[in-house]
């Protein structure tokens, strides 16, 4: 079968989310990173809580000027900064609710990538407040790069890959997936390392092997597809990833976006929140495609 070349990877314009905490500015500090390595134009989005209207005594409603002024202010002065250093930037300051207004400005502007910190809420905060990164996930259509909490500090100066750790299902997307980090590690010059997530049933694994190296060969030459063999993790997904993640000293995880593996909104946490929990490098997950 004959297989087009795939147009190398490229972060153009990356929309870096910020909600000014600790964890937003290590993601902010990855986004810059990145765009020193792709040569970026970085545009730093602030989602502020809806513009709250206030009663006034004249009757009517009337917005709360200060908050709104401050949060823009805020946001300007942020942009700003990232001019001084150098950095091609823009900034936007919206109101309303965070997957909505991120997905809405990532649309518009065609950005490749969204840089985002997560505080990995837990139990009862995350049945109460949800979680903004988790949210933006699940309505991206571009890769979304997740810096969690235990995320090491971003290098300073342009942003070396050594080591990419990709996690796949095996399945037709997760050969999409696969390839995906294949050409990333290629074009940065970094070692990969592929592995698969387990099966709890033989012949659902047989069948997913098999369309798994389909679509493989759909994508590579057939000498190339074959060279990708994911191993099985022999344990929990989660704690084998952390683990093998911390003795590769891994610069990246790559992963799949699907929503199985993110967990019921405001409810359960899925294999991914659960992964960002320990993480000590970013991930890197891909959108799915049906």
């Amino acid at each position: 079968m004959t297989t087009a070349t795939a147009p190398a990877i490229k972060f153009s314009e990356v929309l870096i989310a910020t909600e000014f905490s600790d964890v937003s500015d290590n993601a902010l500090a990855y986004a810059k990173s990145l765009a020193r390595t792709f040569e970026s134009e970085l545009l730093l989005v602030h989602v502020a809580d809806p513009i709250a209207h206030i009663a006034i005594p004249q009757g009517g409603w009337a917005d709360d000027p200060a908050r709104i002024t401050k949060e823009v202010e805020t946001t300007q002065s942020a942009g700003a900064s990232l001019r001084s250093e150098g950095f091609k930037a823009q900034e936007f300051c919206a109101f309303g609710e965070v997957a909505d207004e991120i997905g809405h400005v990532a649309g518009e502007r065609s950005v490749d990538l969204i840089v985002t910190g997560t505080h990995c809420r837990k139990g009862l905060n995350r049945l109460i407040f949800g979680s903004d990164a988790e949210s933006v996930l699940r309505s991206a259509h571009v890769p979304v790069l997740i810096v969690g909490p235990k995320a090491k500090p971003a290098p300073i100066g342009k942003w070396l890959f050594h080591f990419v750790l990709c996690a796949v299902q095996l399945d037709q997307h997760g050969a999409d997936v696969a390839v995906y980090s294949r050409q990333f590690a290629n074009e940065q010059s970094s070692k990969t390392q592929t592995v698969c997530l387990p099966f709890y049933d033989e012949c659902q694994e047989a069948e997913g092997y098999l369309n798994f190296k389909r679509r493989l060969r759909e994508l590579l030459p057939a000498e190339e597809a074959d060279k990708i063999s994911p191993v099985v993790l022999p344990g929990p997904p989660g704690e084998c990833l952390t683990e093998l993640a911390i003795a590769r000293d891994a610069d990246l995880m790559i992963f799949d976006q699907r929503s199985s593996l993110l967990g019921w909104p405001h409810l359960k946490s899925g294999l991914l929140a659960d992964i960002l929990t320990t993480a000590q490098c970013p991930v890197l997950a891909i959108p799915y495609k049906k």
